[in-house]
């Protein structure tokens, strides 16, 4: 186990969350919080798919920052990417290319051959600020503007890289930086501390373990 975790219990059916007992634990959990961080571990069911329309429905009337990965992406997709439209607060969505191919209703394929068209098009489509992963990753605001992430390797590709990242800009959002800030920076910590492990141990066998480790190194040379 890890010491430095505070968890709160929430109701589960055959280990998956219970749609219709979480929301009502949710709410007092969230009062007090700006950002909110949704998808790893949550797993896919019909519960978790109640639970996303909950949250964005929550979510247009608070002015609360979200973050949606992993099966909270899918659960989305599922339900339509066009009603995170209706959030007040701002979204950040940090698909890889087989997600942002089944929110977008296109074949990875497409995704990967212009990944830049394909980000732009999921923030249209969602008003929210988008990540593509993958070697350059790409990042897209409502707004237009493009950018492509120049740090990471290939070592990066091993369980739980993602969610280290939606921690980091999660962290970030939850400093009122902006999403477009809050993306690029994230992004970019996340594969330079990957590259200053890949330096000092090797770029095959390290795991998102020591990434994290390597963090506070990583931030306070940028700070530099």
């Amino acid at each position: 186990g890890q010491a430095e975790l505070m968890t709160e219990p929430i109701a589960d059916r055959d280990g998956h969350f219970d749609g219709a007992h979480a929301p009502d634990a949710l709410k007092m959990l969230l009062e007090g919080k700006n950002v909110l961080i949704v998808g790893p571990g949550i797993g896919l069911t019909d519960d978790t798919k109640r639970l996303i329309e909950w949250l964005i429905s929550d979510a247009s009337e608070r002015d609360r920052a979200m973050l949606i990965d992993a099966d909270g992406l899918n659960a989305l997709a599922a339900i339509g990417c066009e009603a995170l439209k209706r959030a007040r607060g701002p979204v950040v969505l940090t698909p890889h290319p087989g997600e942002a191919s089944r929110l977008l209703g296109v074949k990875t394929t497409a995704i990967n051959d212009d990944r830049i068209s394909a980000a732009r098009n999921l923030a249209e489509r969602t008003g929210s600020t988008v990540l593509i992963k993958g070697s350059r990753s790409v990042i897209a605001s409502p707004d237009g503007d493009v950018y492509v992430n120049s740090t990471g390797n290939p070592g990066m590709s091993t369980p739980g890289m993602g969610d280290a990242l939606s921690g980091i800009v999660g962290a970030m959002l939850g400093q009122h930086m902006r999403p477009l800030d809050a993306l690029a920076l994230g992004v970019f910590l996340h594969g330079y501390a990957a590259d200053r492990v890949a330096q000092r141990i090797g770029r095959i066998g390290y795991i998102a373990g020591d990434l994290i480790d390597e963090l506070p190194a990583a931030l306070e040379a940028l700070s530099k």
